[in-house]
């Protein structure tokens, strides 16, 4: 199956931001995975803080949920102690209210996920 999904993504000093971009499959999480994980060895300082930016589209299948349920808790594994998640609809809401970890923020203005992440 092809993958769907794109995730693009810059460190700014202890942030790493992440754009996320259209409806995923499993093979889309697989493909940037190793990306994002190589990303983090190389760059991430001891302690940071991730901002996750979703546009409309994004959404997945519960199997899609688990595999980013599985790189969100590397990310914790590796330093990241907080992330922003900016998301567009109510729907991504409700999936991150019940899927991510505690020290995770849910956001509809990226002024306000900035700010906590610096709080």
């Amino acid at each position: 199956m092809d993958s769907h999904g794109k995730i693009s993504f810059t460190w700014k000093k202890d942030v790493f931001e992440l754009i996320v971009e259209d409806e995923f499959n499993e093979e889309g999480i697989d493909v940037n995975v190793p990306l994002l994980k190589q990303s983090v060895l190389n760059k991430a300082p001891k302690n940071w803080k991730r901002i996750e930016m979703w546009d409309q589209k994004v959404l997945g299948s519960p199997e899609t949920i688990k595999k980013c349920q599985s790189i969100w808790n590397w990310f914790t594994i590796k330093g990241c102690t907080k992330t922003a998640f900016v998301v567009s609809n109510n729907i991504q809401v409700q999936v991150l209210e019940k899927y991510a970890d505690k020290n995770s923020g849910i956001f509809l203005d990226i002024e306000k996920a900035y700010k906590w992440l610096q709080e």
